[in-house]
Parts: C-alpha cells; structure tokens; sequence
C-alpha cells in the first residue's frame, strides 16, 4: 500500500478501505474520487506529450517512451487501487493489466507516426490520448469487482451511472436504463466508446431476501 493511498488500510475479507485515522470504512465514492484524479491527472501529461510532439519539443521515440511510461504506471496504479494495494496484485492482474498495455503500446507507437507523418491535427492526438487513459481506468473496476465479498446473507448490487458527455454511447444509456443489476460490465467494456467511456459504477449491499426490490430500479 505504500505511497498508493496514503493514510488507509484495506479489509481483505470484505474488500474495503478503512481510514487509518478514524478506524471506519471509508465511502467507497472517496475511493473513486481519488482515482478521478489520479486519472485526470495521467490524462493531462498524456495530452502534453501529444501537444509537444505535434510543436517538434519532443521527437517521436522520446513521445513513444514517455507515453508508454505514463500509461504503464497508470494501469498498474488503478489496478492497485482496485485491488487494494500494490501487495494485493496477483498473477491474474499482472496478466490483465500486460494484455491491455501491449494493445495500447501498438496504439502509442501508431500515434507517434500518425503526428510525424501529419495524418492527425492536435485535436485528434488528443482525443487519442484521452482513450489511451481511459483503457486504463477500467483496471479500476475491475480488479473490485474480484475483490469485493459480502458478507453473510447479503448481496452487491451495481448501478451505472452515464457521464452523459459526448462520448457517451447507447451501450452505456441501456446500462443506465437498467438500474440496479447483480452484474454489470464495467465502463469501457462491452460498449461502443470504449476507452472514451468516463461513466461510473455505485454498488450497494442488500439482504438476499430484499434483491428483488431493488433490481430495474434506480431508487437510492
């Protein structure tokens, strides 16, 4: 957990964050709010290099290493964070988080020529980028889903929230329209913006015996 969340503690058993300074579990939307911003962030130094190489600051080999670099530690961080923390990572994550970063690498490394050669304007590297970063914001989500164990009696329910901006597709509206679910995709999978997809997940535990007035709905 070192240097990923500083200040909080995760719960195996339950796959919840605890504040080390109160000893509760902390909302799980502090969680998400925290990894926004790790994303945002990624995304901003992403969007520079493209807006460098595009001003001849930066070459195409130095773009390609930079970007890689970023996206690798991106993927891993969100991963972690769903996870809960580096130690938490195991094979599987390792596989997952390889598989996607090789098909984003083969992306950079396209981008890079495409912004040599002048194929794409800045705008469009950009909106490149933005993807790129979104493919890295799923491992978020799902390395939760893995983690997260009701307890006793009980069940997970998610809901998907639209972030009704332009990317948003009619994939993630049906996902929306749906309401409360036992299971659904998370954003950017199984939806046709992809990795422009910036919609969200709630979850929320209910009685075993209480799950059929919850799901189709979207009461809070």
């Amino acid at each position: 957990m070192a240097n990923l969340l500083p200040g909080y503690t995760y719960e195996k058993g339950i796959g919840r964050y605890r504040s080390e300074k109160t000893g509760r579990f902390v909302a799980r939307s502090k969680i998400t709010e925290l990894l926004e911003q790790n994303v945002d962030a990624a995304d901003s130094k992403l969007q520079n290099l493209a807006e460098a190489l595009h001003e001849g600051k930066i070459d195409p080999s130095t773009f390609v290493y930079q970007a890689k670099t970023e996206l690798k530690r991106a993927h891993l961080q969100n991963r972690a964070i769903g996870a809960g923390g580096w130690d938490n990572l195991d094979s599987s994550d390792f596989g997952a988080v390889g598989g996607r970063l090789n098909a984003s690498y083969r992306k950079i490394i396209g981008t890079a020529e495409d912004i040599r050669d002048g194929k794409i304007s800045l705008a469009q590297s950009k909106a490149r980028m933005h993807s790129y970063m979104g493919d890295a914001r799923r491992h978020y989500y799902d390395a939760e889903k893995t983690r997260r164990k009701p307890e006793p009696g009980t069940l997970i329910i998610y809901r998907r929230i639209a972030a009704m901006d332009a990317a948003t597709c009619a994939d993630c509206m049906n996902y929306y329209a749906m309401g409360w679910q036992l299971s659904l995709p998370s954003p950017g999978e199984a939806c046709v913006c992809n990795g422009n997809c910036r919609c969200t997940v709630l979850e929320k535990t209910v009685l075993e015996t209480a799950v059929s007035e919850w799901i189709g709905t979207k009461r809070a």
